[in-house]
Formats: C-alpha cells, structure tokens, sequence
C-alpha cells in the first residue's frame, strides 16, 4: 500500500507581492524538495 502525496499550502504574504511572488515561490518549492529528500 502506497501513501497519497500530501497537499500542501504556503500562505506568502508580500508587501509587493508582483515584485516578491516568484522569489518566494521559487524559495518555498526549494523548501518542500529538501524536506521531501530527508523523509526519505
């Protein structure tokens, strides 16, 4: 039996969102790939 992969949500808040949104996207996928390595 195979586990789901789980949904995640990141709430970003920007104080210029249009200037912030795609470092901090870029941040946060980063984020989740390291933290799905160490689960492993």
């Amino acid at each position: 039996m195979s586990a789901a992969a789980p949904e995640i949500s990141v709430v970003i808040p920007c104080l210029n969102e249009e200037a912030a949104v795609g470092s901090v996207v870029d941040q946060a996928w980063e984020g989740s790939t390291r933290r799905a390595a160490r689960a492993r």
